[in-house]
């Protein structure tokens, strides 16, 4: 999990365990919010690809619709 990441969860009341967000503090409360209402998920698990290269940021750009050259290290679009 990226530290920036994590730090903010953290501000927002995550108890983390290794990488793994285990809940804020209310796992009722949090499950009535995910049916009604506005939630923070980190998706981060989800799936991350790589890609090396000179021609790495071309072949993106032709790819996908965000502007790869703006994608930084520790950020995702």
């Amino acid at each position: 999990m990226i530290d920036s990441w994590k730090t903010f969860l953290q501000s927002q009341g995550a108890s983390i365990e290794g990488s793994a967000v285990l809940h804020y503090g209310d796992p009722a409360a949090e499950c009535a919010a995910a049916a009604d209402g506005t939630i923070v998920a980190d998706l981060s698990q989800l799936g991350v690809i790589a890609f090396r290269g000179e021609d790495t940021a071309t072949f993106l750009q032709g790819q996908l619709t965000n502007d790869v050259r703006s994608l930084h290290r520790d950020s995702a679009q």
